[in-house]
């Protein structure tokens, strides 16, 4: 049994953070990450209580004066999300070792593929901030 041969194209692209509310810190030592608070309705009482034992704290509403704010914690909400802040030395850090380990689980992919006999072609693509 033989296959028809075929390429694997792959092609990294590094993107940036996005902020899909459109809130940035002021600051460029503090980076933001909006927590989700649920989901489906459901507490997700893990993903806020991760970040708060890494060192996350709430973006208070007064640094952003338009921004919509729960009393409870006083902190900036949106829907079923909660903005955090940590310094960007921290978050720069973190994302590196996230971009170290998607690199290494591609190599392994690749590595499978040719393996199998299956060329695999790597492009450059384009990076984004």
């Amino acid at each position: 049994m033989s296959l028809d041969p075929f390429v694997v194209v792959v092609m990294k692209n590094q993107i940036g953070p996005v902020d899909p509310f459109g809130i940035s810190s002021p600051e460029k030592s503090v980076a933001y990450q909006w927590v989700r608070t649920s989901v489906f309705g459901e507490p997700d009482t893990v993903a806020l209580s991760t970040r708060i034992k890494s060192g996350w704290t709430f973006v208070h509403p007064e640094t952003h004066a338009k921004a919509k704010s729960v009393r409870l914690s006083q902190a900036v909400r949106d829907g079923h999300f909660i903005l955090m802040q940590h310094s960007s030395d921290y978050v720069e850090g973190e994302r590196a070792k996230e971009r170290e380990k998607a690199e290494l689980q591609l190599a392994t992919i690749i590595k499978e593929l040719e393996a199998m006999g299956i060329k695999v072609e790597q492009l450059k693509g384009h990076e984004t901030a």
